[in-house]
């Protein structure tokens, strides 16, 4: 049952850092469409 825990917690924690890099990824492409924006005027 130990086991099963452990392996539900490095489970929950690989979805947790996936996520936190999927909202950076995002909040990159937001800058960068910013920035080629500016880049335009």
């Amino acid at each position: 049952m130990v086991f099963f825990f452990l392996y539900v917690d490095q489970v929950v924690r690989v979805i947790v850092i996936q996520k936190t890099l999927i909202e950076h990824a995002e909040k990159l492409r937001q800058v960068k469409a910013v920035l080629e924006e500016q880049r335009t005027f």
